[in-house]
């Protein structure tokens, strides 16, 4: 992806520059978030298909209008297959698994791809299942596998992954709304992942670092009703803002709720950084 307007491009940069240096340095309270996350979805489970199994339904669920006919037949198909999951060991076992959860008319492609791209594909393939969703669960089996404070939850063996390796970022509403704020014109799930891509903001410490931004996101977004002006109908709008909302980070469960005070510091040098103009790069 490209983009043609110079001084838009600079800006741009600047910003996620910002933004990616506020998430090194904030990882590790999303990462609490996560992990309490990760333990409900996987320590419950006695064996490796038993928790995949668990993983693809969390993800599945968190789609706010997914299409239970769809996912009904994806989790038929699961069912038929449940022996070749049963034999998973590694992170290329599970991408070949995933290939048989497709919906068969799509084809696997033939060119050589990374391993984690390998997986994304395969479960956007999958009846019920997008892009975020997909991307929602290659984070989470990455997380589970790479972060120090997952080491009790980690499942599969041999788990290693490229640092030249992209992960799609998750991209839903409020993520949406961040790059709004920072300037990106009519962003989308591909046009986020690819200028994220293109600038080269990655982490091969925590290659799941973006999907931070939804944790900061959600705790400093909130939705507003705007009266009409005069001469409109009498209708209310609802519109998303960038302001702290304190309720959200105490709807999350797994929360840390000790950290309240410096969550709500870094919170709030976030919502500057979205609102405020770009530090343009030297």
């Amino acid at each position: 992806m490209v983009l043609h307007d110079v001084k838009g491009a600079h800006e741009l940069a600047g910003k996620l520059a910002e933004i990616f240096h506020f998430l090194l340095r904030n990882r590790h309270f999303n990462e609490t978030v996560q992990h309490a996350a990760y333990r409900r979805d996987v320590l419950p489970w006695p064996d490796t298909a038993s928790k995949l199994v668990s993983l693809l339904h969390s993800k599945a669920n968190t789609q706010a209008s997914g299409s239970l006919d769809d996912l009904g037949e994806t989790w038929q198909s699961l069912h038929e297959n449940y022996e070749h999951f049963e034999r998973i060991e590694t992170i290329e076992d599970l991408a070949s698994a995933l290939w048989l959860i497709a919906d068969p008319e799509k084809k696997r492609p033939k060119a050589k791809r990374s391993v984690l791209d390998e997986m994304w594909t395969a479960l956007t393939h999958a009846k019920g299942f997008g892009g975020k969703t997909a991307a929602l669960f290659v984070k989470s089996i990455v997380d589970i596998h790479t972060l120090d404070v997952n080491k009790d939850l980690s499942f599969l063996h041999d788990f290693t992954i490229s640092s030249e390796d992209f992960l799609m970022v998750p991209v839903d509403r409020v993520i949406l709304h961040i790059f709004t704020e920072i300037g990106l014109g009519s962003p989308s799930f591909t046009k986020i992942n690819g200028v994220i891509r293109e600038y080269g903001l990655q982490s091969s410490r925590w290659p799941t670092l973006w999907d931070d931004l939804w944790f900061w996101g959600f705790i400093t977004q909130r939705m507003a009703k705007i009266a009409p002006t005069a001469g409109e109908k009498e209708v209310s709008t609802m519109v998303r803002r960038t302001e702290l909302n304190e309720p959200k980070f105490w709807s999350i469960l797994g929360t840390p709720a000790h950290l309240w005070p410096q969550v709500r510091e870094a919170a709030e040098e976030f919502r500057t950084i979205v609102t405020s103009p770009a530090l343009l790069p030297a």
